[in-house]
């Protein structure tokens, strides 16, 4: 029928430890600009094996983080806007307004009083 098999696995106790020891690394520039799959696997993980005062402390860190780095990149945009090309302009635009995105949707998340 061309359908795969389901599998299921779980998660060993060294593993769970493991998984706890990723999701309390700290929110760097790097998660938030660079590696942001990996800053939403975290966050899609972190209500299964935390508290929800957990998950807004992880997104309001987060959210810090990419509104330093999308100032960071608006005020770049001013200091060599003169000398950039349309499409860096645009590559940088669409970087600056992704990461107010992120900002706006991480403070309304961490305004929240209970979980979703």
């Amino acid at each position: 029928t061309g359908r795969r098999r389901r599998r299921d696995f779980t998660i060993t106790t060294r593993g769970l430890e493991v998984l706890r020891a990723w999701l309390r690394q700290p929110v760097t520039v790097e998660l938030a600009s660079s590696r942001t799959g990996e800053a939403e696997l975290k966050l899609a993980l972190l209500s299964i094996v935390a508290p929800w005062s957990d998950v807004r402390r992880f997104v309001r860190a987060y959210g810090a983080v990419v509104q330093r780095r999308g100032a960071a990149l608006a005020a770049v945009r001013r200091a060599i806007a003169p000398t950039l090309s349309p499409s860096a302009a645009l590559a940088l635009d669409l970087g600056i307004t992704l990461n107010k995105a992120r900002s706006a949707w991480c403070r309304s998340i961490t305004n929240q009083r209970k979980e979703p």
